[in-house]
């Protein structure tokens, strides 16, 4: 693919009722795909790798961009504690051994930062968008109340530019009725 622009890696973020590439739903019938093919093993195929985390159906942007962190990066879902203490939840989560896409934010053999494209369907659009934000910006309500030392990188901000592009597929970024 000579005229190719990039290789970043692509996520993959699914809509509310949707599932990751760890669920077995996903072997059978993919939720970026049809019935025999599965997008994400397209793009691995071109040599473009793509994760297709999973998040919770019924959960928040806010949850989903944390889940989505521990899966790429490996480690535990921290949630924040600002936000857990807010909402009466735990502020832990899952842990993940095997970071999905692990090359994020690395440098290549040039040494330029590996970027990733992300796709997301219906919520897993704004999931996206708030990845994306976090990313760049962190928490600043995280970084008020937690100690440094156990800060999550993904308030801690500071990865402006990580995120090449985020295309949205019927995505509610103006909420829904």
């Amino acid at each position: 693919m000579a005229d190719q622009k990039n290789r970043y890696p692509v996520l993959l973020l699914h809509g509310v009722f949707g599932f990751g590439q760890q669920q077995i739903t996903s072997k059978v019938l993919p939720y970026f795909g049809l019935w025999n093919t599965d997008i994400r093993v397209m793009f691995e195929e071109m040599g473009v790798p793509c994760a297709a985390p999973s998040m919770g159906p019924f959960t928040s942007a806010w949850n989903r961009c944390c889940e989505v962190y521990a899966q790429l990066f490996g480690g535990t879902v921290d949630y924040g504690k600002a936000h857990a203490e807010k909402y009466g939840m735990k502020r832990y989560g899952a842990t993940y051994t095997k970071p999905l896409l692990p090359q994020w934010g690395t440098r290549d053999a040039n040494g330029d930062l590996i970027k990733v494209n992300i796709i997301g369907h219906s919520f897993g659009g704004a999931t996206g968008r708030l990845l994306s934000e976090l990313m760049a910006n962190g928490s600043e309500e995280e970084r008020a109340v937690t100690d440094p030392a156990d800060l999550s990188p993904l308030f801690a901000g500071g990865h402006d530019g990580w995120v090449h592009s985020i295309t949205t597929l019927a995505s509610p970024h103006n909420g829904a009725t």
